[in-house]
Formats: structure tokens, C-alpha cells, sequence
């Protein structure tokens, strides 16, 4: 048997051709974007109203591809420019999917 045949029989076998090209593709696709049905979108709304100044929350929002979640102090709402402005970071108010107050 010549090495070229040798080399053939430990070859790796692929029995779904592309299916490891698609598991890659997943991992790089990310989360799906939840969108808010009408009540909820209400009452999203609502807690943002209710954010004053100084209150410490949990935010969840979509960026890059994946949900992230937040833990810092509301600075301000700008509605102006439509976000939510926590010590480091201001979020774009059309990617929040969660906001709620931390415990102290």
C-alpha cells in the first residue's frame, strides 16, 4: 500500500458535508433580536419614565450580536438623542429589552 492510499484511510470523514461550516456560522450569528409586543413595549416605557437620577439598575440590551446586561447608576434619559445614560455607558433606548432597579 503506498502512503498516499495509507493517508486515505485516516482521512476525516465529514458524513454531513457543510454542517461544520454552519455550526461555525452559528456561533458567530449571535443572539436573535427579541422584539417587544405592544404591552410590553408599554410598560418598558413606563419604568423608563419612573428612572430618576442616582437609581441603580439592571439593564439587559442587544449590541453586537448579543444581549448584555448592566449594573450602574441612571445619570439621565436623554430623550433628545433616545438613550439611557448610566455612569460609563449610554444606551440607545430602541435596544433596551429589560430595565430594572437593583437592590441597594
Amino acid at each position: 500500500m503506498t502512503n498516499g492510499q495509507r493517508a486515505k484511510i485516516f482521512a476525516p470523514y465529514a458524513a454531513l458535508k457543510g454542517f461544520g461550516g454552519y455550526i461555525l456560522g452559528a456561533e458567530e450569528r449571535g443572539d436573535e433580536r427579541i422584539l417587544l409586543g405592544e404591552d410590553a413595549q408599554e410598560e418598558l416605557n413606563r419604568q423608563l419614565q419612573h428612572l430618576r437620577r442616582g437609581d441603580r439598575v439592571a439593564v439587559t440590551w442587544y449590541r453586537e450580536g448579543r444581549y448584555t446586561r448592566a449594573l450602574g447608576t441612571v445619570k439621565r434619559l436623554d430623550e433628545e438623542l433616545q438613550r439611557l445614560c448610566l455612569d460609563t455607558r449610554c444606551v440607545p433606548l430602541a435596544d433596551i429589552l429589560a430595565v430594572e432597579k437593583a437592590e441597594e
